[in-house]
């Protein structure tokens, strides 16, 4: 799903008001021109600036990018944007080990300076903000859709 795709969703499925928040330009506004005419708004911020109260938080793919020095800021900005009785949804890749890197393949074809959070690192971030309520591995649903664009990738990789 394209940047503007969930807050589309949200938009017209809940008949709810959308904050989206993304640093590229260019996202935004292929994600406001898919969004038009809806209740959704959006900011080109970074997740740091973000101001407002919000019922609920939802990131998808975005917290990989954080990196591990920020995995607590950005738990503590979503519990200060959120209401009373809030609910946070994150969506992110995870890994198996606690690190402080990222592989090399991973870093140089899928996303620069990104890391994949273990358990226990996002555990250790949500500590006292958040309770964990519910936990998914999509690994076997996950791969589906992506398929294709793996094979491409892999054609570029090692072997």
């Amino acid at each position: 799903m394209r940047m503007g795709g969930l807050a589309k969703y949200a938009a017209e499925k809940y008949n709810c008001t959308v904050t989206a928040v993304n640093i590229c330009r260019e996202q935004l506004r292929c994600a406001a021109e898919l969004c038009r005419g809806l209740p959704v708004r959006f900011l080109e911020c970074d997740y740091r600036d973000i101001q407002g109260r919000f019922d609920k938080i939802i990131s998808v793919g975005m917290f990989e990018h954080v990196g591990w020095k920020n995995y607590r800021t950005f738990m503590r900005i979503a519990h200060r944007c959120l209401k009373d009785k809030g609910i946070l949804l994150l969506h992110t890749i995870g890994g198996n080990e606690s690190t402080h890197y990222c592989d090399p393949w991973i870093t140089k074809y899928i996303f620069p300076h990104g890391m994949l959070p273990s358990i226990a690192q996002i555990s250790r971030s949500v500590e006292g903000l958040f309770a964990v309520e519910d936990w998914h591995n999509l690994g076997p649903h996950y791969d589906k859709p992506s398929r294709p664009g793996m094979k491409i990738s892999r054609k570029h990789g090692p072997g």
